[in-house]
């Protein structure tokens, strides 16, 4: 899947993932000769993307990828932290 804040392997060190717009992503997928496509969690087909006459997404106008955090502002926010029930 495609995250907002992917902050995996930006925390191990990448310079990649923390916002590749959906546009790259596509152009990416058809490179290699295939055909991007949207898909729900059952992996069922709800959109195509097969023709360059595509609208820009509100993913694909940011300029400011900092605007969505980063990993280590992430984990010092509390309501993100894990709380054991039992403990609590």
């Amino acid at each position: 899947g495609t995250l907002i804040n992917e902050s995996i392997s930006t925390s191990a060190g990448s310079e990649h993932g923390q916002l590749l717009r959906p546009k790259e992503i596509r152009r990416m997928v058809k490179e290699i000769g295939r055909i991007p496509a949207e898909r729900n969690t059952q992996y069922k087909i709800l959109k195509k993307f097969d023709n360059d006459n595509e609208l820009e997404e509100e993913l694909d106008k940011v300029t400011d990828a900092s605007k969505f955090g980063s990993y280590v502002e992430l984990i010092k926010i509390n309501k993100f932290k894990y709380s054991n029930p039992r403990r609590e």
